[in-house]
Formats: structure tokens, sequence, C-alpha cells
């Protein structure tokens, strides 16, 4: 059986504590990759310059602001993931980084149904795709994993279980 090779999650907040829903995500996504026997090692904007993408096979973004810090560093960080050809989850408002980042690529992403939100990702070049909190879509030429977690209406648990399983295999 192949290992399972270590995943970065880096939580992506504006202000402490992070909300109620997003410290679920983030539960529910570290029980996941506990149960594939998947290390993962948690990072946030305060610790990203500790974060070496050529030590993980993944990373997984999750964040609880719309109103999020789009900095050089945080965008390099996904572009240096995407350039190793390691796969990247994201979790509800994440796909707004990865949009920013990889818009060029046309990556197709899901988020809830927030028009605003919708109009960000085609803003920035990617492609939107409906799909319920329970689910997750897959973008295997720029290997994105997109769920709209806690912000659309359904059980989110099983999309982020699903994005988890599906990162862990493609690393």
């Amino acid at each position: 059986m192949k290992t399972a090779k270590k995943i970065a999650i880096l939580v992506i907040q504006k202000a402490e504590p992070l909300s109620e829903k997003a410290q679920q995500e983030l539960q529910v996504l570290k029980n996941s990759l506990t149960e594939i026997g998947s290390q993962f090692t948690e990072f946030t904007t305060q610790t990203l310059s500790s974060l070496q993408p050529q030590k993980f096979g993944g990373i997984v973004l999750i964040t609880d602001s719309y109103e999020l810090p789009f900095n050089e560093d945080l965008k390099s960080l996904v572009q240096e993931f995407y350039n190793q050809f390691n796969p990247i989850g994201v979790i509800g408002l994440a796909a707004l980084i990865t949009a920013e980042t990889l818009g060029h690529l046309r990556p197709t992403l899901t988020v809830a149904e927030d028009a605003r939100v919708i109009s960000e990702l085609k803003k920035y070049g990617s492609y939107y795709e409906p799909c319920p909190a329970e689910d997750y879509i897959t973008d295997r030429d720029t290997r994105v994993i997109s769920t709209p977690g806690s912000s659309a209406f359904g059980d989110f648990s099983n999309g982020i279980s699903g994005l988890a399983k599906e990162l862990v295999e493609m690393a």
C-alpha cells in the first residue's frame, strides 16, 4: 500500500478566533486526513513563511473571510504548490485565492451560490461549477479540488471528506 504524503493545511484568517463554521470545517478536514492515514501540519497566515512546499504532497486552503489578504507571499505559495505538481484543495471562500493566483490557467472551481463570489471567480478567469455542500469538484488539469464548505446548504462534512481523499490520492 502506498504511504500517504504529508499535507499542509493553511488557515487564512483576518481576525482571531476563527469563525465557528470555519473551525468545524477545519476539524472535519483534520479528522478526514487522520482517517485516511495522512499526516498533516497546520499553518496560519502568521506562520506562512515557515511553510516549505517541497516538504508536502499537497495543500488545503481554508478561510472564514471574503475580505482576504491576497498578499504576494500567499499567491507565491499557491503558485509554488502548483509548479511542483502538487494538488491544491480549497474549501469555500479559499477558492478566491486560487482563482486570483491560477486564474490564467482557467481552473474550474466551486463555491456556495453567492453571486458576488461567483463574479469574483470569473473575473480572475476561473470557471464556476455549481456543487452541493456534500460534494466536491476536481479539475484534473490544474490539480485543484474544491468544495463549497459550510457556506452552502447541506452536510458539508461529506464534501470536505471527499476533497481530503481525492487530494491524498493525487499527492
